[in-house]
């Protein structure tokens, strides 16, 4: 968990926003500064990194797969109903 703190310049006051897991590692990936800082200190290693992003490109993978099904049945769909209404002729 990671916790942040945003000052609002319009309304004059501190946010805190507090990240869960996911979101966190997220936002530690991305700060280049963090992420050198945790190696440093070996709290994260570049292991865990390199783990992250393996874990990262089977997610996307997954969600590529499930979007490329949905598109073959979209696709399978609109042939059925196109050759239907072209039979139906």
């Amino acid at each position: 968990m990671i916790v942040k703190q945003v000052f609002d310049l319009d309304e004059d006051q501190t946010n805190t926003i507090v990240f869960n897991e996911c979101r966190a590692k997220k936002e530690l990936y991305e700060n280049r500064y963090a992420k050198h800082e945790l190696n440093r200190l070996k709290i994260i290693t570049k292991k865990d990194w390199a783990d992250y992003e393996l874990k990262l490109k089977k997610a996307e993978e997954a969600r590529q797969i499930e979007y490329q099904k949905k598109k073959e049945e979209q696709e399978r769909l609109e042939y059925e109903r196109l050759k239907l209404k072209f039979e139906g002729q």
